[in-house]
């Protein structure tokens, strides 16, 4: 029905975006590090690792029934009853939808970068992303569930 990735990010964490082949993945992973850079979710938080979440993603099926809504609420009450106190969660939406869930969330809104205005090399790569226009990034300083 529905998909939820999260990881541990830490702060001094780097990618090597000289390891990607294909240069259409290289351009997305720049064009989402520099707005997660503008984003400064550790600067703004003074934090040093996070949870960080990535592909909320529901099934065409099952679109409209807040299924994503439900999953992403159990997914912050569950990390935050590992007892971090506080508890730093980051993401990132793509779509009207996902933003959605974010804010609705309770989640801080950090930066907005919109596709067709970057600009790389004198080109604009991600000109053309349909629907999808921006990508906005989040963060979330909670208390743990005790």
């Amino acid at each position: 029905m529905a998909i939820r990735f999260t990881m541990v990010a830490l702060a001094d964490a780097h990618c090597d975006e000289d390891a990607i082949e294909t240069l259409a993945h290289k351009r997305l992973l720049q064009f989402y590090h520099m707005g997660e850079k503008k984003a400064d979710f550790f600067g703004h938080f003074g934090c040093k690792e996070c949870f960080q979440y990535f592909g909320l993603g529901t099934n065409d099926k099952y679109r409209r029934m807040h299924v994503a809504s439900k999953m992403f609420a159990a997914s912050n009450i569950f990390l935050r009853c590992f007892g971090l106190n506080p508890t730093y969660i980051k993401g990132e939406a793509s779509n009207t939808f996902s933003q959605r869930v974010y804010e609705h969330d309770g989640f801080e809104f950090l930066h907005e970068e919109f596709y067709a205005d970057w600009e790389i090399d004198g080109e604009r790569p991600l000109a053309d992303t349909g629907e999808h226009k921006k990508i906005r990034y989040y963060g979330l300083k909670a208390a743990p569930i005790v």
